[in-house]
């Protein structure tokens, strides 16, 4: 069974099997159908179609329900995927033949998605585990674990560091993550960018989605440790750092990357671009943004945020941190409530706890920034933040902030994404003003 998948998988283009493929995928009228709705405006897969596809030539069996279900999924990954979503122009047909095609002829990607698209249903949808699915899901698990192995102890390079092995261990990586284990997660992770080290993530820059989620590997991986990312340096990031005109409107952050090192001066001015640019496209009054687009604005931002240091107590590395903080969301997040590890967490505290404030000049508004943006990346554990919500109350009143719209206008000030940050923010603010006086001593 192992040698007749590898052959079928890997026999005729190892190297890039998910972009050789699409003429696979082309070839049967139900697959053109697919392809033709899911270019239609909502991207939304009929359950009838997801039906009918289970007759195409898969590179495994499974479950005409699981097959439906793959395909179902296949129309909401995106808004699995990205935060900004409604933001984000997606290439639907680039993704069908970099995701959907080595379905047909890849069996241990196929089981790899079948199983990770189990754990997503039953987690995040809420969908009961019955004793048929379970063992299922233990069949697919088999697969693609003995059918990785083999490939990972190749001796062949074609064949141990193709795509279509980097997106089955990033399956794996999801399973674990999604089903809670984070310590296997961990252990995939680390196998993942090990594999992609080796190849070099320059070669996977043509297939975006890959190159995304394996990006956001390394750059949470090394923001939740703070350690130093593994894939890119500062001298090999393969972007530069976009410019941007900033508007008269906001001359209040001119002044304030005034006040940074140039390098960190730089890399605000593109996030404050971005942010300006997911504003206006959610607004509808501007274009959505390309994947390719979010790809080079989160490599060229986050590697350069997390590769620099600056000493404690200083503006920049407050600001720094800072934009960490307030980035990861943005770049790092699946769709779903994920926050800042401990460690990033106490780093920022403490940089916030450090600024001589005297010394930098900072003001008013701009500490609001450093204290919202740290509220919102806690605000699930209240109790974590008794070091802050009295602080940021005391400044708020003395900012005479009395709405949470004033407190909207001082954070776009700033920089501020509606999209990602004003629900929980607003909740935040909420929580704050109703602290009552006695409670700021404690």
């Amino acid at each position: 069974m192992r040698g007749k998948n590898k052959g079928r998988s890997l026999k005729k283009s190892p190297k890039s099997a998910p972009v050789d493929s699409p003429s696979v995928l082309s070839s049967t009228p139900v697959a053109d159908g697919l392809r033709a709705q899911c270019l239609s405006s909502e991207f939304v897969v009929p359950r009838p179609i997801c039906s009918e596809m289970v007759t195409l030539p898969f590179a495994d069996t499974a479950e005409p329900s699981m097959i439906a279900d793959m395909i179902s999924f296949i129309s909401m990954s995106s808004r699995a995927m990205y935060q900004l979503d409604d933001c984000i122009m997606i290439d639907i047909g680039g993704m069908l033949d970099a995701w959907f095609a080595p379905l047909l002829t890849d069996a241990a990607f196929f089981n790899g998605v079948c199983m990770t698209v189990g754990a997503y249903l039953r987690e995040s949808l809420g969908r009961r585990h019955s004793s048929e699915t379970q063992q299922a899901d233990h069949i697919h698990y088999a697969k693609t674990i003995r059918m990785l192995q083999a490939r990972i102890t190749s001796e062949d390079d074609e064949i141990r560091l193709s795509d279509t092995t980097i997106m089955t261990v990033l399956c794996m990586l999801g399973h674990a993550y999604t089903s809670g284990d984070l310590v296997t997660a961990e252990k995939h992770c680390h196998g993942l960018l090990k594999l992609v080290s080796m190849r070099g993530v320059k070669s996977l820059l043509r297939n975006t989605r890959l190159c995304v989620e394996i990006i956001r590997c390394d750059l949470y991986t090394a923001n939740d440790s703070m350690s130093t990312p593994i894939l890119l340096t500062l001298k090999n990031i393969p972007w530069p750092l976009r410019s941007y005109d900033i508007p008269m409107q906001q001359m209040s952050l001119t002044a304030l990357c005034q006040r940074f090192d140039p390098e960190l001066a730089a890399i605000w001015v593109a996030m404050a671009g971005f942010s300006a640019q997911v504003n206006a496209a959610s607004h509808d009054a501007g274009p959505r943004i390309s994947e390719e687009h979010f790809l080079e604005s989160m490599t060229s931002i986050m590697y350069r945020l997390l590769l620099r240091r600056y000493p404690i107590g200083s503006i920049d590395e407050a600001f720094r941190l800072g934009l960490i903080a307030f980035s990861s969301p943005v770049f790092l997040h699946w769709n779903r409530v994920e926050l800042p590890d401990e460690k990033f967490i106490a780093a920022y505290r403490h940089a916030i706890m450090s600024l001589r404030l005297k010394s930098t000049n900072i003001e008013p508004h701009e500490l609001v920034w450093l204290l919202m943006v740290a509220a919102v990346s806690k605000a699930h554990e209240l109790k974590s933040l008794e070091w802050l919500i009295p602080w940021l109350k005391i400044i708020l009143e003395t900012c005479y902030v009395q709405t949470w719209y004033d407190l909207k206008s001082m954070l776009h000030r700033v920089m501020w994404i509606d999209l990602v940050y004003d629900s929980v923010a607003q909740d935040m603010f909420d929580t704050v003003m109703k602290r009552e006086a006695g409670d700021l001593r404690s």
